[in-house]
């Protein structure tokens, strides 16, 4: 029986402590606040929401470039008479920086055009008067042959003169050895064409004598080698026409065409033009691009016309460097990115501002804005409460400080903020690290040092 009334006791106790806990409680909701465990109303710290901007963007590496460049190449090793600049200098369109000795060229011209001649002469003598006998036509031909293999034969010394000079050169190592197999080249071919010269001042001779005995003569045969010399003639003219664009190039070879720097360029008077590396090369110092990989990930975001900022290690962190995306590559590729391989898409970017703090070769970091809005509604992720149904929400704190959970649509996002498009409106008070407690309606006290001034 004792053990009864002790515990009816304890039960009108516990009745007792919860029914004054519910008076206290009571007591909170007729002054507008709710509380726990009877404590004073929570306290939370808040933020005003202000309009400001807000921008997204991708950082990447990239490496500075020039956009525009003219290499100077050769294809003949023709001898630089005069040389004007040198590397570092600063160099105009219309400058010139060497002059190249082109007489070998003009020799070469000399000779086709005295082919050309000798070729119409052919022609004459093949379109003259059928009534022309056999023997008088082989005549002519024999005496063209024997001018064409006296041609061969100076054409044979002076190829000899010039590998002997060439020998020299090579021997000095001032040509390379390509060049040099190039004269050998020239001398093996010229003999040859004196070989068939003479082989063919031999058939033409021969022939006048057989045919001072037998007068034959062949229609049908002329009309072929009249074809045959005019197809001669028009080859003949083409090679002439190439020749003299090419000594006019040559001619006009050491003229910059942009204006910039002569970033190589290491020749001097005497030399041969290389045909295997540019002779010179001169940049454009007003126009620096940046080329830079981006990973496929992050591409998606990227548009022509973006606008990029620029730092480095050698430019002044008070000097400001823009430009804009110019130019993304139609395809990937294998590139390393952050010391590890992966796909990724070429981008270029064109310097617009602070061009003259950029040099080529320079390592930038380019920040790519990928996403921009000037008057926007920012709020820290730190203000971001529990998420309902996949949504975000915050607790605003009304005029009445009285918790409204809001769930409210993002924008654009940054590393640390994020743009509000609905939920919330400037000048509003959100809760910034909410805690688990807090409740929809619950009545705060706000931590007044943590409010903007003007709020």
């Amino acid at each position: 029986m004792k053990k009864v009334f002790i515990a009816i006791g304890i039960m009108i106790a516990l009745v007792a402590i919860i029914g004054i806990n519910m008076w206290r409680q009571s007591m909170n909701d007729s002054e507008g606040g709710i509380s726990f465990g009877g404590g004073k109303a929570q306290e939370v710290t808040v933020e005003t929401v202000e309009v400001e901007e807000i921008t997204s963007s991708v950082t990447v590496t990239g490496v500075a470039k020039e956009s525009l460049k003219q290499e100077i190449r050769a294809n003949e090793a023709l001898e630089i008479t005069n040389v004007y600049k040198e590397k570092g200098d600063t160099v105009k369109s219309g400058d010139i920086l060497f002059d190249v000795d082109v007489t070998e060229l003009e020799d070469q011209l000399a000779k086709l055009k005295l082919n050309q001649e000798r070729e119409y002469l052919q022609l004459s003598r093949l379109s003259s008067d059928r009534n022309v006998t056999g023997a008088e036509s082989a005549k002519i031909s024999s005496e063209l042959s024997r001018l064409n293999y006296e041609a061969a034969v100076n054409e044979v010394k002076k190829q000899e003169e010039e590998l002997a000079k060439h020998q020299e050169l090579f021997s000095a190592g001032i040509i390379s050895e390509v060049e040099f197999d190039s004269i050998k080249t020239s001398l093996e071919n010229a003999k040859k064409q004196m070989e068939n010269a003479k082989l063919s001042l031999e058939q033409s001779q021969a022939s006048v004598q057989e045919i001072q005995s037998t007068q034959a003569n062949s229609n049908q045969s002329k009309e072929f080698d009249i074809k045959a010399q005019r197809l001669a003639l028009e080859s003949t003219a083409i090679d002439i026409k190439n020749l003299e664009e090419s000594i006019e190039e040559y001619r006009t070879l050491g003229q910059v065409t942009i204006d910039g720097i002569v970033a190589e360029m290491d020749i001097k008077e005497g030399d041969f033009l290389s045909v295997q590396a540019p002779i010179a090369t001169i940049i454009s110092g007003e126009e620096i691009k940046v080329e830079a990989f981006i990973r496929e990930y992050d591409i998606r975001d990227i548009e022509i016309g973006q606008e990029v900022i620029l730092t480095g290690d050698a430019i002044d962190d008070s000097v400001q460097v823009k430009g804009v995306v110019d130019y993304i590559s139609p395809i990937a590729s294998k590139a390393v990115i952050n010391g590890r391989e992966s796909t990724s898409i070429l981008v270029e970017m064109r310097v617009q501002e602070g061009v003259e703090q950029v040099k080529p070769g320079y390592t930038l970091e380019c920040e790519i804005t990928t996403l921009k809005n000037d008057q926007a509604i920012v709020i820290s992720y730190e203000m971001f409460g529990r998420e309902k149904e996949g949504q975000k929400t915050v607790f605003v704190v009304n005029e009445e400080n009285v918790l409204e959970e809001r769930v409210v649509e993002v924008g654009i996002t940054s590393d640390f903020d994020a743009e509000i498009i609905t939920g919330i409106s400037e000048n509003e008070r959100v809760v910034v690290n909410p805690s688990l407690m807090l409740k929809d309606g619950m009545k705060v006290t706000v931590n007044e040092q943590t409010v903007k001034e003007g709020n």
